[in-house]
């Protein structure tokens, strides 16, 4: 065996080894608003209905750039990064969360994540931990929605 080849037998110790630590880290209950319909009952408009989801996952807030969510504004650019959830794969297959081809099944476009009272949405979503070819972890990127409450918006 070359010097720093892995074998398969290590590769499966390594991947139990993370998994059993995400049990243990990962139990931040995040709420997911799924959507289910996006439809009126004539199918037409946008009468989004969502159910809510509780999810266990490890946040990390803001701890280095994920990813480019910066918004161009005409006073500058506003940087709306604000965290993002690590979920557990072996976790999101036992709940049936998972698309066929191993990704998050959820809509980018209208779910929405309910953290610590605030709502955010997804700005995108990869793969991490890497245990051979697998990556053992889904990392979504999270950006706080801009909320009006009357006075001020605040992002």
């Amino acid at each position: 065996m070359a010097s720093g080849t892995m074998t398969d037998a290590v590769w499966t110790k390594y991947r139990n080894a993370v998994n059993s630590y995400s049990d243990t880290v990962a139990n931040e209950a995040v709420i997911w608003k799924r959507v289910t319909s996006n439809v009126d009952r004539w199918q037409e408009g946008m009468a989004k209905i969502y159910e809510d989801t509780s999810i266990s996952c490890l946040v990390a807030y803001n701890t280095f750039r994920t990813w480019p969510v910066d918004s161009r504004t005409d006073t500058g650019i506003i940087d709306k990064e604000y965290c993002h959830l690590y979920l557990n794969k072996a976790y999101l297959e036992a709940q049936g969360w998972l698309t066929p081809n191993g990704q998050l099944d959820f809509n980018p476009d209208f779910d929405r994540f309910i953290l610590d009272g605030l709502t955010y949405k997804p700005a995108g979503d990869t793969g991490t931990a890497q245990a051979n070819t697998n990556p053992l972890f889904i990392i979504v990127i999270l950006e706080r929605e801009e909320t009006s409450t009357g006075d001020k918006v605040r992002p």
